[in-house]
């Protein structure tokens, strides 16, 4: 079902459908908290503060946003699962092919750890989960609630 409503509606009460690779939700406290529906317009971004010569892991974003107070008001799995649902003109109007991480739903996995994010893949938004041992360059911007 496609909806043209910038908001998205999350029932917190659903628990997130994690990947079977889960050893463990890093910060399961988060896991309920945010807004029962966000505009989409109004998400606030933010880049970790790296030179553009250089990479970052995951694990240095994450443990940055936590040390900052931050990871609360970042998306989560049940978000993008909802962001997701709108369908691909929804998201490509709102995000423009870029990845959408959801930074309070990180997990333990047998690996470094996953955060996972949506992104385009032809006409379908599709789930991922990204090592939080990887290197990104650039950094990613975080999508934070206003």
């Amino acid at each position: 079902m496609m909806s043209a409503s910038k908001f998205v509606r999350v029932d917190r009460t659903v628990p997130p459908m994690y990947t079977s690779s889960l050893l463990e939700v890093l910060d399961p406290e988060l896991e309920n908290e945010g807004p029962v529906e966000f505009d989409c317009s109004k998400l606030k971004l933010w880049f970790y503060p790296v030179r553009e010569d250089r990479t970052v892991r995951g694990h240095v974003i994450r443990t940055h946003l936590k040390s900052k107070d931050m990871l609360s008001s970042c998306l989560g799995l049940r978000d993008l699962e909802e962001i997701q649902k709108k369908g691909i003109h929804h998201f490509r109007e709102h995000f423009k092919g870029q990845e959408v991480f959801g930074w309070k739903s990180c997990i333990r996995d047998s690996e470094a750890g996953l955060v996972p994010c949506i992104r385009e893949s032809g006409d379908r938004i599709v789930l991922r989960w990204h090592s939080l041992g990887r290197d990104w360059s650039p950094a990613p911007p975080v999508l934070r609630f206003a």
